[in-house]
């Protein structure tokens, strides 16, 4: 994300590769102003080569919210990961120029329906 210490503005990148995420994530929280998902890219601006984000063959299961979420974002690489179990979306993604390749998404699971809930309306 970004922040902001006097007048200095900062922007942070991740460059994540082989990276297991087991039971991350908190449910109910998917607001793009605040998600809580295993992994979150918000309002980092255009990855650049000074700034390189990606996810890479990483690994994401039995989590509580959706896997990747990427908000105020653009042209985040994210290939060759598995996404197993979700609760909500496997990857929420907003921006532009993303490059999404050769992902494996198995087992998104409705929200109203998680944790034995019956919410047929939500």
């Amino acid at each position: 994300g970004t922040f902001r210490q006097g007048s200095k503005f900062f922007t942070g990148y991740a460059r994540l590769s082989n990276v297991e995420f087991y039971h991350t994530g908190q449910e109910g929280y998917v607001e793009d102003y605040d998600p809580r998902y295993s992994l979150a890219f918000l309002s980092t601006g255009a990855n650049t080569e000074l700034r390189p984000s990606s996810i890479s063959r990483c690994s994401f299961h039995n989590g509580f919210s959706p896997a990747i979420g990427l908000f105020g974002a653009t042209g985040i690489p994210v290939t060759d990961n598995v996404i197993h179990h979700t609760v909500g979306q496997g990857m929420r993604l907003a921006g532009s120029s993303h490059e999404i390749r050769r992902n494996f998404l198995t087992l998104m699971i409705w929200p109203g329906s998680y944790q034995d809930r019956s919410e047929p309306f939500n």
